[in-house]
């Protein structure tokens, strides 16, 4: 889950706010490229902070002020701008019409009670507001994640203010505000908390027939799991059986919009199970995801191209019929696949030349060997003589602006 990580990130940015507080000019940067590193949610939380703080500045040290607000609110922001740069993957998060109405309507109960004085506060409440706007209208990877930073520091923030100024009138909506940003605060991790020690998915041991039936076939082989609910699949399964979707949902998104715009179908599911090399896949009986709903649909119904090749308690397991290789050798190249990792394989080159390996392409490919480039969303590798040829992912300083063909060895 993503969330530890937001976690660690949420510890950094409280951290640099207090830094610049005390007026550690410094630290507070430094603190902030930490939160980035470690959540890029919550680097974006402590971006809007440090720019609130910049606008709202006020008195004899308004240019001190607003300088050590932007350099914090650079250093979160900035960090993971560069990021995207090294490692580009696009997709968008979703964010629901109920998931985006409360924080309007929450700032809106906020800008009441919180003083004109607190200009910071305000002007932080105008920028979440238009945040989130933009995040429920744009497709963004921040999607629902929006939510997070009303949730989580509605309550506290405006508790201070109220304990701070002393203004518990009128007292009954004041603590009826203070409940519901509490209940807005609780009420995601006490459901999430319920929903994982009711779902079955959530024990190991669920996995264990579809982890040994694949673990005994003889070929390579990728397989597609129809998300359950907790995508506990991307945990269980992924390490030892290379999947066909992630559980990130930016991701997949991007990869796979099929799921998520409509338009899938016996035949659009036919050509993105071939075009994606899938060779078998493993359908659970657990909740599934509202992004599979079709999907199992369909499955259920049956499909000509899907035959049934194992049935166990929790699992049904089917062959694709349809011609899916993973490696697609050119014209007079003779490339098969050896064996394939989550992040690596090995290709057994009988014939040297070209082939297309469909594995994502990544700038940090490395063929040791031998050559690889992009070819669409798929890799193009080349082998300049016969024997094995391993690819792998080795990270580059200089791959983050050549991005072309890569070689290795020969």
């Amino acid at each position: 889950t993503n969330r530890l990580p937001f976690a660690l990130g949420v510890a950094f940015a409280m951290a640099a706010v207090l830094a610049l507080q005390r007026r550690r000019r410094v630290l507070a940067p430094v603190l902030a490229v930490l939160c980035a590193l470690s959540s890029p949610v919550a680097a974006l939380y402590l971006a809007m902070a440090g720019l609130a703080y910049a606008l709202a500045a006020s008195g004899d040290a308004v240019r001190t002020r607003r300088s050590a607000g932007l350099a914090m609110g650079a250093g979160a922001f900035l960090t993971p701008v560069a990021l995207n740069v090294a490692f580009p993957e696009g997709g968008y998060a979703p964010m629901l019409f109920g998931t985006y109405v409360v924080i309007p309507i929450a700032c809106l109960a906020a800008w009441f009670v919180i003083p004109a004085s607190e200009r910071t506060l305000r002007v932080a409440l105008l920028l979440y507001v238009t945040g989130a706007t933009l995040a429920y209208l744009l497709p963004t990877p921040v999607g629902n994640n929006a939510v997070r930073f009303g949730a989580l520091m509605g309550a506290p923030v405006l508790a201070c203010v109220i304990a701070a100024k002393g203004r518990w009138r009128p007292l009954v909506p004041l603590i009826g505000l203070l409940l519901a940003l509490g209940v807005w605060q609780w009420s995601a991790a006490v459901r999430d908390t319920a929903k994982a020690f009711s779902d079955p998915v959530a024990d190991s041991a669920y996995f264990d027939p579809v982890r040994e039936y694949f673990r005994l076939l003889p070929d390579q082989r990728r397989v597609e799991i129809p998300f359950t609910l907790g995508h506990w699949e991307g945990a269980e399964v992924a390490a030892e059986v290379p999947l066909a979707r992630g559980w990130l949902r930016q991701l997949d998104t991007g990869h796979n919009p099929i799921f998520y715009k409509g338009g899938l179908n016996e035949l659009t599911y036919a050509s993105w199970l071939s075009e994606n090399a899938v060779r078998y896949v493993a359908l659970p009986d657990a909740k599934p995801d509202a992004s599979t709903y079709r999907e199992r649909a369909l499955i259920e119904r049956g499909l000509p191209y899907l035959k049934l090749r194992a049935s166990f308690e929790h699992w049904r397991i089917f062959e694709v019929t349809l011609p899916a290789p993973i490696v697609l050798p050119k014209e007079g190249a003779n490339v098969a696949l050896e064996q394939l990792g989550s992040d690596e394989l090995l290709l057994r080159v009988i014939e040297p030349g070209e082939a297309t390996v469909r594995v994502r392409w990544t700038p940090y490919w490395l063929a040791k060997g031998g050559c690889v480039e992009r070819e669409g969303n798929w890799t193009r590798v080349t082998a300049p003589k016969k024997g094995f040829l391993q690819l792998v992912t080795r990270f580059s300083p200089e791959r983050i602006v050549q991005r072309g063909r890569r070689c290795n060895g020969i």
